[in-house]
């Protein structure tokens, strides 16, 4: 049953891949169908009309092979050797950058957003 249960979260997840491709497709948006389908899923379990114990199993097998699925794009890297022998200290740097500011820009968004969030709490009590 749990085998079952499994397949039939993984197949959902597949579909909404698809539906986002397809939405993609037919109106023609300059955003990948991949993320369409992880838009919809979101605005699906903000909506509650989707459950997260209802693609929770599927979702965090295949999280938990994510490395195995993303074996082919690491494989597909590596043709381009010459590349990578002479663009890529700087391609390493620029990574390493972005990550740095991606983290720095989220915690300190993060940290304004608690601080705003303690703010309002603060005033409700007061206003009790």
């Amino acid at each position: 049953m749990t085998l079952l249960k499994l397949f039939i979260q993984i197949v959902g997840l597949c579909c909404l891949y698809e539906i986002g491709n397809a939405l993609q497709r037919t109106l023609s948006i300059p955003i990948p169908g991949s993320i369409i389908g992880m838009i919809l899923l979101f605005l699906l379990l903000l909506s509650g009309i989707v459950k997260k114990q209802w693609l929770g199993t599927g979702a965090h097998f295949l999280i938990r092979y994510l490395s195995l699925l993303l074996a082919p794009s690491v494989i597909g890297v590596m043709q381009y050797e010459g590349f990578l022998l002479h663009q890529g200290l700087l391609i390493i740097l620029m990574i390493l950058l972005n990550t740095v500011l991606i983290m720095g820009g989220s915690g300190w968004l993060s940290q304004l957003l608690i601080r705003h969030l303690e703010r309002k709490s603060t005033k409700e009590e007061e206003a009790q």
